[in-house]
């Protein structure tokens, strides 16, 4: 099994509003990877650490529920990248859920290709 760094930070949000009646307050944790990427001569570097990527590609639509999201399929695509020793993945061309934020907690780096399926130019 290969090590998964972490880059996991989670930074408190409060938020009030005031209504007819009283003020009403709440807040959310939100989680934010902040992490520094470098390339040199012969190394990916992540938070200055070597990283070599052992990656595969990763779709999010399935042969039944063709584009929609599911989270149980989710966390068996995430054990499955788990138990291959995977800590990347590239994407495909098409805009993919913000549950992807499970990579971050998971330490899972993410290729993103550019969302332009049908895209066509002048």
């Amino acid at each position: 099994m290969h090590e998964r760094p972490t880059y996991l930070y989670s930074w408190e949000l409060r938020l009030t509003a005031q209504t007819s009646l009283r003020p009403f307050s709440d807040f959310y944790t939100l989680p934010v990877a902040i992490l520094t990427v470098a390339v040199t001569e012969s190394q990916f570097l992540i938070n200055g650490k070597p990283f070599y990527f052992h990656s595969v590609n990763k779709h999010e639509d399935v042969d039944i529920r063709g584009k929609d999201f599911d989270c149980l399929l989710l966390v068996k695509d995430f054990n499955l990248l788990c138990w291959l020793g995977t800590n990347a993945f590239c994407t495909s061309h098409y805009p993919y859920t913000e549950k992807l934020q499970i990579c971050d907690r998971d330490g899972i780096v993410v290729i993103d290709e550019c969302p332009a399926v049908g895209l066509v130019l002048p």
